[in-house]
């Protein structure tokens, strides 16, 4: 009798262990399947910012070259300016030299 509970006992503890094995395994298929979740989320978080970044240097890019294109546009014709107009284009090259925006 004592050896059939002894047998009992020790099935159950084989299936305890077993099925600890099976949980500690589900669990780490489920941790890996979240981080490769994880990692392509940040994959397409960092894409979609390199992506923002170069379309943010592109339109400032563009505003330089309107911007240069208009003072070569003025230096061109100097004897069209008057006087307030030099000076105004004067300061408008200063500020793009210095990549400052008429705003600030």
């Amino acid at each position: 009798m004592q050896n059939d509970i002894l047998t009992t006992l020790e099935r159950a503890e084989l299936a305890a262990r077993e099925r600890s094995l099976a949980a500690a395994g589900e669990a780490e298929a489920i941790v890996t399947a979240a981080r490769a979740t994880a990692n392509g989320i940040l994959a397409g978080v960092d894409d979609r910012a390199a992506q923002l970044l170069a379309q943010r240097r592109e339109a400032l890019l563009a505003a330089a070259r309107a911007e240069a294109a208009a003072i070569d546009a003025e230096l061109d014709q100097p004897e069209r300016l008057d006087t307030a107009s030099q000076l105004r284009l004067a300061d408008r090259i200063v500020r793009a030299v210095l990549a400052e925006t008429e705003e600030a």
